[in-house]
């Protein structure tokens, strides 16, 4: 019976609910355990799904993807750290860019508008030394976020931010300038625009975003907002710093280099784009070049202003062809013909007005800049501080060459293209005019520029007066060309008789002005082809070096076509031009001075014969062997010697030039001067020297198609010369000819002849 007690009481007791007490738990069973873990972290390096054993890591053991990933913390030591060592694993790792390229650009466009300016240098570091290891393709394929980011740094409200941006907006103009300039026309837009996604974006170019940024840096007001509002008006930039205002003109004159200028050419040798005006068609300029080429050379490429449009009949832009009775049937909606140009807007009152420009916006920030830092960058007498010292460019002498390169893209734009170009574009120019005498009249009163220094110059800074000196010549020149004619001015009748009192009295001032201006210019150009042109490190005169010589061409061409209203004028023209031709013959033989010398003589002698040239310079007479144009021509066989084997695409130059003076025959200008080549050309073929003996001549090592245009002069000459001459010439030839390494095929050529 007991044990059946128990039992029961066991049973009874498995299915009883147990009574807890107040603040109790629920009791542990006895057989339990405990699975808690008490260490703060656990640590298995050995079995991360992302670790392998071929993997960079840096100093930290952090990967490549993992350092990016810090680079956007939230501590600025942490992206310090995290920048630090990407750049140290790129450099150790060379794969590692190309592999993660667009992770490494996205990652560092976010730096670029950081709050602190040490990692926003840090930031500008890494992107140029990733800049420096890749081509442009590259370089371009990741650049949009970097554009955008960019771009949209420069409208930051923090000062620093938009000055650091600008940095890399100068970076990215270096390495891919077409990307930054595509899209824009070079005009101010007037009217909103819808630029959708970032793709539609990108795909139309961001040149005008970058234009509007800059303008917003230097506070400009927006065109398009001026126009509504009735007008426009530009803001005096002089609440920016120097330095700021410096980074800023250096950046504009960057972008419109690359975007205005008719010369940026990615040859070697830019066509010389000022001569497009003085033919009568695009056409008749560009067959002009293509002769000039030489066949060893690559062809040259024609500047954007001078494009041979397909062939097409002219339609004149009447207004029924754009505003008919009959809009179905306009040209433009049939997509026969593009609009004329607008020039007039229309602002909120109603009136009409000319469209605000570029140059219109920038010229009170332009002229504000210069005359706050001319005082400063040209006084001869002021001493170096520590902001201007004599190892770089003075800070103040940097603005004045960042306003003048700004001004003189933007004034070559409004004077620089064609005639057809310029059609219908009267009013503009004239606006454009006013302000360009405006500026040359502020700036002349220090020209030459650096010219009375007294104080020790650093080599960079007589570099940026030279530029300067260049530019400013180059304005004035803009200024002479863009001079309205007696007729034009005939046609333009004042109102009354006060009107023209007024008017006629400022523009004889202008025109003094003008003319001192003028003056002032060519006795510089002048000089500086003498080579009397002095400063403080070259006191026996400066010379010309090649930039600075094809800097001045255009500015040649421009003084040498000058209307002359007198016979002072014409004969300063004659001396300019006995300039160009005597620094020629100053110039060593195989320096790049000499050879762009020698392309600008040839070109303004050919185009005399052009029957599509319609400017006004001649050659003034018929050289004579005594003539400073006979003694050029006749010191070409000299050039020849001189450049040997190693320039070829000048000696065919050289030999095509004078090829073509021979074939022009008894009419032509030089036909007196053509007995007196063989002499002199005599030892470019053979030479027999009093101790060496017989020596060849650069002749028997040029290629063949250059010899071969070598026998067609000696062809034409053999023609003109005495019977004396003729044999002594023709001896010369036999013997290169003749000579070891000369082709069959010349030799045939000669014993034909």
């Amino acid at each position: 019976m007991g044990k059946s007690t128990k039992h029961k009481k066991a049973r009874v007791a498995d299915f009883a609910k147990a009574k807890l007490k107040l603040g109790k738990g629920k009791q542990v069973a006895s057989n339990a355990t405990n699975t808690s873990i008490s260490s703060r972290s656990i640590a298995l390096p050995s079995q991360s799904l992302a670790a392998t054993k071929d993997v960079p890591t840096s100093r930290r053991n952090l990967t490549l993807p993992e350092l990016l990933v810090q680079c956007r913390h939230y501590s600025v030591p942490v992206k310090k750290e995290a920048l630090t060592e990407v750049q140290q694993l790129l450099e150790a790792h060379e794969g590692l860019l190309h592999q993660h390229l667009l992770a490494i650009i996205s990652s560092l466009s976010h730096l670029i508008s950081d709050p602190v300016p040490s990692l926003r240098s840090q930031c500008r570091g890494v992107l140029s030394y990733i800049f420096d290891q890749l081509p442009t393709e590259s370089i371009v394929s990741v650049s949009q976020g970097l554009i955008l980011f960019t771009i949209s740094s420069l409208s930051s409200l923090d000062e620093g931010v938009r000055i650091d941006s600008l940095k890399v907006l100068d970076l990215l103009m270096e390495k891919i300038p077409e990307e930054i300039v595509r899209g824009w026309d070079g005009s101010v837009d007037l009217e909103e625009r819808d630029e959708g996604a970032k793709g539609d974006l990108m795909d139309k170019g961001v040149g005008g975003k970058v234009v509007e940024g800059l303008l917003g840096v230097m506070r400009v007001r927006s065109a398009g907002m001026s126009v509504t509002q009735g007008g426009f008006t530009s803001a005096a930039s002089s609440d920016l710093s120097p330095s700021s205002r410096l980074a800023v003109l250096t950046t504009l004159a960057t972008f419109l280099r690359s975007a205005l200028s008719p010369h940026a050419s990615s040859s070697s040798t830019p066509p010389p784009w000022y001569l497009s005006t003085s033919f009568s068609t695009p056409r008749s300029y560009s067959t002009f070049l293509t002769s000039l080429t030489p066949s060893t050379s690559t062809p040259i490429a024609i500047p954007s202003s001078a494009e041979i449009e397909p062939p097409s009949l002219p339609i004149e832009p009447f207004s029924l062809a754009f505003d008919g009775p009959s809009s179905d049937l306009a040209l433009e909606l049939l997509g026969l013909v593009s609009p004329p140009p607008k020039p007039y807007a229309t602002a909120a009152n109603g009136s009409t007005a000319l469209q605000p420009t570029l140059l219109s916006l920038l010229h009170p920030t332009l002229l504000s800049s210069f005359l706050d830092a001319a005082p400063s960058a040209f006084s001869p007498t002021t001493l170096l501080t520590s902001t201007s010292s004599s190892h770089g460019a003075d800070p103040e002498l940097q603005t004045i060459v960042a306003v003048v390169g700004v001004a003189r893209e933007l004034y070559w734009r409004e004077f620089g293209g064609s005639e057809a170009e310029n059609v219908g574009r009267e009013k503009e120019r004239e606006s454009a005019r006013k302000l360009l005498v405006g500026m040359l009249g502020h700036a002349s009163a220090y020209f030459p520029f650096g010219g009375d220094d007294l104080r020790e110059r650093s080599a960079e800074s007589t570099t940026s007066l030279l530029s300067l000196n260049l530019t400013f010549a180059s304005l004035v020149s803009l200024l002479v060309l863009s001079s309205p004619s007696p007729s034009s001015l005939a046609l333009r009748k004042p109102k009354s008789l006060k009107q023209t009192k007024t008017k006629t009295r400022k523009l004889d001032e202008m025109e003094k002005k003008i003319e001192v201006t003028v003056l002032n210019v060519r006795e510089w150009v002048v000089a500086a082809l003498k080579g009397e042109l002095t400063s403080t490190l070259h006191p026996l005169g400066l010379p010309l070096t090649a930039p600075a010589y094809a800097a001045l061409e255009p500015t040649i061409w421009s003084l040498l076509n000058q209307a002359p209203s007198s016979a002072e004028d014409k004969q300063a023209a004659e001396e300019l031009w006995e300039a160009v031709l005597e620094h020629f013959s100053k110039v060593g033989g195989g320096s790049e001075v000499k050879k762009l010398a020698f392309g600008f003589v040839q070109r303004v002698v050919l185009i005399q014969t052009d029957p599509s040239y319609i400017n006004r310079f001649t050659i003034p007479d018929a050289p004579s062997p005594s003539s400073k144009m006979g003694q050029w021509v006749l010191s070409l066989p000299k050039y020849l010697w001189e450049l040997g084997v190693k320039h070829v695409e000048t000696t065919e130059t050289v030999l095509t030039f004078l090829l073509t003076l021979a074939q022009q025959g008894p009419k032509s200008l030089f036909s007196s001067l053509l007995p007196s080549l063989p002499a002199p050309l005599t030892p470019f073929f053979h030479l027999t020297h009093p101790t060496r003996g017989a020596i060849p001549g650069s002749f028997c090592k040029l290629p063949e198609g250059v010899q071969g245009k070598a026998l067609d002069l000696v062809r034409y000459l053999l023609e003109e010369v005495e019977e004396k001459e003729a044999k002594r010439l023709r001896g010369a030839v036999r013997k290169a000819v003749e000579s070891k390494g000369v082709g069959e095929g010349i030799r045939g050529r000669w014993g034909r002849m």
